[in-house]
């Protein structure tokens, strides 16, 4: 009877032990194949759409910059004449200097000038009389207290006489012009540093009265 009892308790155990084999091989093998479906799938979607997205973005912020000319002044018409740099607008004052320019005027020897032996650097702006027929006033005025500039009026690059001209302020006060312009009429204004000052920083603007 003992012998019996054993015999059977042994092959309890025995079957009990297939039947844990076989449900652990059943369980393992498809848990591992949607594991690595899934993983591989979300990341090669994922990946795709997120390289798409940055590339589009990348693509969308070169061809916004790329039309976009810090340098320019948006008033500027590259149609005037090459010796000015920018327009004067009529919106308010707009900072400059003279500060590493060049060179480039001298006042034409004409009465209509104001007279200096030597000057220093210089810069050209366009004065386009886009507010209709009559007086205009441009103002240089110098931001800094040692800086002397002379302001005078071209109606070209290469004029041989001042449309209008001021020298006879000293270092950091105001120059100011008055001239009688056409309906789009366009003058070139020179503002021009004195050689004993040296370069300086100023505020340029332009008005109709």
């Amino acid at each position: 009877m003992s012998a019996m009892l054993a015999w059977m308790r042994f092959a309890l155990v025995g079957a009990l032990g297939l039947g844990l084999v076989g449900c652990g091989d059943d369980d393992t093998t498809p848990v591992d194949g949607g594991q690595d479906s899934g993983v591989d799938a979300g990341a090669s979607d994922g990946g795709s759409e997120t390289d798409a997205g940055e590339d589009a973005a990348a693509a969308d912020a070169g061809d916004d910059a790329g039309p976009t000319d810090a340098g320019t002044d948006a008033g500027f018409d590259s149609g005037l004449m090459s010796c000015a740099i920018a327009t004067i607008p009529f919106t308010g004052p707009i900072p400059a200097m003279t500060i590493d320019e060049t060179d480039d005027f001298d006042p034409p020897d004409d009465d209509s000038c104001p007279f200096a032996l030597a000057t220093g650097p210089d810069r050209v702006y366009a004065l386009v009389a886009g507010q209709g027929a009559g007086t205009y006033e441009v103002t240089a005025d110098p931001t800094m207290d040692e800086f002397d500039l002379m302001l005078y009026v071209l109606d070209a690059c290469d004029a041989t006489t001042c449309l209008a001209g001021t020298r006879l302020n000293g270092p950091g006060v105001a120059e100011s012009v008055q001239l009688e312009m056409t309906a789009d009429q366009i003058v070139y204004v020179v503002i021009d540093t004195m050689a004993e000052s040296g370069p300086g920083a100023f505020v340029l603007s332009a008005r109709k009265l």
